[in-house]
């Protein structure tokens, strides 16, 4: 019998903590480890779950809600103690806890704050709190194609695209963890530039209600909205900002 999606994801916390004696994990993480023994959950009901529906710091939007987990860090969730898992919080907790990504001098681009997955699930875990119901995540590690965030409110479409910020160094291929010959910011600058083109194409579908463009609060991006603002305003582009610390803040447009 197939395990409902709060058990499956409660399920691949033992395992976890089993085989890493931490008790922490980020969203990617949980997601793999539930996808490898029930491949058929899709991406965004896993997340929804974690970042939502069984999270004690979540608003609740869902009638089903649960307590199971709670957000530790960015991106960071474990699971709660309950009575018989009082020996085994105290005894992984002695450990350290796992640091907060930074800006890496190396070829790991997921372990910085703005690599792309790390600010769209970021972004996912707002959607939730603000009342969204998530229906897709694109698999971000894994280029996926297709819009990056779909998520339903009240009847209303958004469409959700992501650029994370360049890194120093070259994160795949035969070139990984050579630094680049481009500058973050140069590149940036085209990665704006394909952001904007995918926000004509998903108006120009005319299969969503809204869409937005999601971005690390880095100064080359806050001076490229600041510049095409009007542009972006005229046309009814919404611009969310992610920080460091995981706060999103909705700098054009409402969502």
């Amino acid at each position: 019998m197939r395990q409902t999606a709060r058990d499956a994801i409660l399920s691949a916390f033992r395992r976890l903590e089993k085989r890493t004696g931490r008790a922490a994990f980020r969203t990617r993480e949980i997601l793999e480890e539930v996808k490898r023994e029930h491949p058929g959950y899709q991406d965004s009901t896993i997340q929804t779950h974690v970042v939502s529906a069984m999270c004690v710091d979540a608003p609740i939007h869902h009638a089903n809600h649960t307590n199971d987990l709670r957000r530790v860090g960015r991106g960071l969730y474990q699971r709660v103690a309950r009575g018989g898992d009082n020996a085994r919080e105290a005894a992984i907790r002695k450990q350290e806890e796992p640091e907060t990504p930074r800006l890496l001098e190396s070829g790991d681009a997921q372990g910085e704050w703005h690599w792309e997955g790390n600010v769209q699930a970021a972004m996912v875990s707002y959607l939730a709190r603000e009342g969204w119901a998530i229906k897709s995540v694109a698999n971000t590690a894994e280029r996926e194609h297709g819009v990056d965030i779909l998520a339903d409110k009240e009847g209303r479409r958004l469409a959700v695209e992501v650029k994370g910020y360049p890194s120093l160094y070259y994160v795949r291929g035969p070139k990984q963890g050579e630094r680049k010959k481009t500058a973050p910011p140069m590149q940036a600058r085209v990665w704006y530039a394909d952001l904007l083109m995918s926000m004509m194409l998903l108006l120009d579908s005319g299969d969503h209600d809204q869409v937005a463009m999601c971005l690390p609060a880095m100064g080359t991006y806050e001076s490229l909205v600041s510049r095409t603002r009007e542009s972006l305003e005229r046309l009814g582009i919404a611009v969310a900002l992610v920080d460091e610390h995981d706060d999103v803040s909705t700098i054009v447009g409402a969502l």
